[in-house]
């Protein structure tokens, strides 16, 4: 029995990029569940199209570690136990304190009120009352702010690495999390990072990043049972 939901139909206009933008999203907001076995002549025929777009599609999934393509049994959703999500906290770390030197070197004023105003949506978010009513939204822009960062470091290596190992915490924390209990500390975090940040101080940044992400993954896996993951 397969589990029930609807794609879009893809028009053959940037087929490729499309098939694969419809099914990562779906990977991201936990449609298709971590575990779930992907059919694919399912998904083929709910997005209206042939299986070479969708296997073009799923071989570049693979690559960035969202699926796994196992031969002669099929193709699945990766799920990450507790072991590999801190292993993926821990690298995005690395890239990350990377990232924010090589920012900070090249970054403009428009760029550095780019951060500032991620941070202003952060606070805004922090002062609801039901934080369990904005948390996706509030994982959401924390991502896109992270990115952001290591985008801004021109560096395309750096770029390519992080987008994978982000990709994964999000996933983690959408799957896990319910949400941060210590979150008025995070957002002293990222109010300290920002003014770093337009202080152009890259030690201070460095090691307040550092805490960020340390903290982050210790609250995370703290969320996960060892029968959960």
């Amino acid at each position: 029995m397969h589990t029930a939901f609807t794609l879009p139909r893809i028009p053959k206009a940037r087929l490729n990029d499309s098939v694969y933008d419809v099914i990562r999203e779906n990977i991201l907001s936990q449609v298709f569940a971590p575990g779930q076995r992907l059919i694919l002549e399912e998904l083929a025929q709910q997005l209206g199209v042939s299986m070479t777009p969708l296997k073009d599609a799923l071989n570049r999934l693979a690559v960035e570690g969202l699926i796994e393509i196992v031969p002669r049994r099929g193709t699945y959703v990766t799920g990450l136990n507790r072991a590999e999500i801190a292993e993926t906290f821990e690298v995005r770390c690395a890239l990350e304190v990377m990232a924010v030197q090589k920012f900070l070197e090249r970054a403009s004023e428009r760029e550095l009120q780019e951060i500032a105003a991620m941070v202003d949506q952060l606070d805004e978010l922090a002062k609801a009352t039901d934080k369990s009513a904005i948390y996706q939204n509030y994982v959401s822009i924390d991502h896109a702010m992270h990115h952001r960062i290591v985008e801004l470091s021109k560096n395309q290596r750096l770029l390519a690495a992080h987008e994978r190992e982000h990709t994964h915490t999000f996933m983690a924390r959408a799957r896990y999390g319910t949400f941060e209990e210590s979150l008025d500390q995070a957002q002293n975090e990222h109010r300290a990072l920002l003014d770093a940040i337009l202080a152009r101080n890259v030690p201070q940044a460095q090691a307040i990043l550092t805490e960020h992400i340390q903290r982050a993954k210790n609250s995370l896996l703290g969320e996960i049972s060892e029968g959960q993951a």
